[in-house]
């Protein structure tokens, strides 16, 4: 799980983390949350998993449950969700196949950012490494104009992604993150 920040780390160090956080995990961990912030499931049943590591919810996060969807760029839409979804196939989706529709190599990455009492300094980080720790995409947003509304989500556009291997998705806020893991595999 990520450590605690013990002040500003600089954006080499969260990469890092996020490396090392997502890839000591079960893939069914890499969507909790961390430190003392509880999962979100999707599932209307709040009451854990402890057959796949996940702990029962308690309170509540800045950050909603993370999400990944393919881009298609012949169709001009997104996939299914991909996070949560065990059954969608992702090889060689730049060719079109697993569970892709059409050839893509490209996903958004999302988070919903909850308003909450106390925002953090730091502002909102996504930042997508492979399996190596390579920043594949990063970004940081620091103004947050909820207005009426309870949540908004931000996202990133990852590109060139079709054959990445084991990819982990991070967001960092203040003292909540949010993982994920997914595999774009390729090969004959």
């Amino acid at each position: 799980m990520m450590q605690q920040d013990s002040g500003d780390l600089t954006e080499t160090d969260l990469q890092r983390q996020a490396h090392l956080d997502c890839t000591a995990m079960t893939p069914a961990q890499r969507a909790v949350y961390s430190g003392e912030v509880a999962p979100k499931l999707t599932s209307d049943d709040k009451s854990g998993d402890a057959e796949n590591g996940l702990p029962e919810e308690s309170g509540s996060s800045a950050l909603g449950d993370p999400s990944v969807r393919l881009w298609y760029p012949e169709s001009k839409a997104y996939s299914e969700e991909l996070v949560y979804n065990s059954d969608f196939i992702l090889w060689n989706t730049v060719i079109g196949e697993g569970s892709a529709k059409e050839p893509t190599d490209a996903v958004r990455f999302s988070i919903p950012l909850r308003k909450v009492d106390f925002p953090p300094k730091e502002g909102l980080r996504l930042i997508v490494t492979d399996a190596n720790g390579k920043v594949l995409a990063s970004k940081k947003f620091d103004n947050f104009d909820f207005g009426s509304k309870k949540e908004i989500e931000y996202q990133i556009i990852v590109n060139n992604i079709g054959c990445a291997g084991d990819t982990n998705f991070a967001a960092k806020y203040g003292d909540y993150a949010a993982y994920t893991s997914l595999d774009f595999a390729c090969g004959e």
